[in-house]
């Protein structure tokens, strides 16, 4: 079986959990196969083309059996071209939603880190202290959500 599960599980050797150098080469992966995909359309549709120079030729010639045969090899290029540009189209998709869910997984990571320093700020019994590690949040805090923001521009 390869359900979604037993793929994912496979990958790292980890009980299910994708790591982020995980997520990133699933990533790329799926980028260079939607490159090659849409690479495969447009040859299909090249030879759609050519296909359709065949039917006029035939169809000039009197020739209606081989003009028949090949507008069925130019339908059957067309939907193949459909067929990977959407299969293209769907990777493309799910990859910058990994992208999402990394730079989601980054500042989640790093906003961590923030709150267990404001726990301590709040330990500190004297004030500038307090104040200064306080401080150090809000800076960690507005830098990761510019980062968020800038990553939600590009998608």
């Amino acid at each position: 079986e390869y359900g979604r599960e037993s793929i994912i599980s496979n990958m790292g050797g980890n009980s299910g959990k994708l790591t982020p150098k995980d997520m990133m080469e699933m990533q790329m992966n799926m980028k260079i196969q939607a490159k090659m995909l849409h690479k495969s359309a447009l040859k299909a549709e090249k030879e759609a083309i050519r296909e359709k120079a065949k039917i006029r030729k035939a169809m000039e010639k009197g020739q209606t059996e081989n003009a028949r045969i090949f507008a069925e090899n130019a339908i059957r290029q067309k939907n193949q071209m459909i067929a990977h540009e959407r299969l293209s189209s769907r990777l493309d998709a799910v990859a910058s939603k990994l992208q999402t869910c990394q730079a989601s997984m980054k500042v989640a990571h790093n906003l961590g880190a923030v709150s267990y320093t404001h726990l301590r700020a709040h330990e500190t019994p004297e004030h500038l202290v307090c104040r200064l590690l306080l401080e150090k949040k809000k800076k960690k805090i507005k830098k990761y959500s510019i980062l968020l923001n800038e990553t939600s521009i590009y998608l």
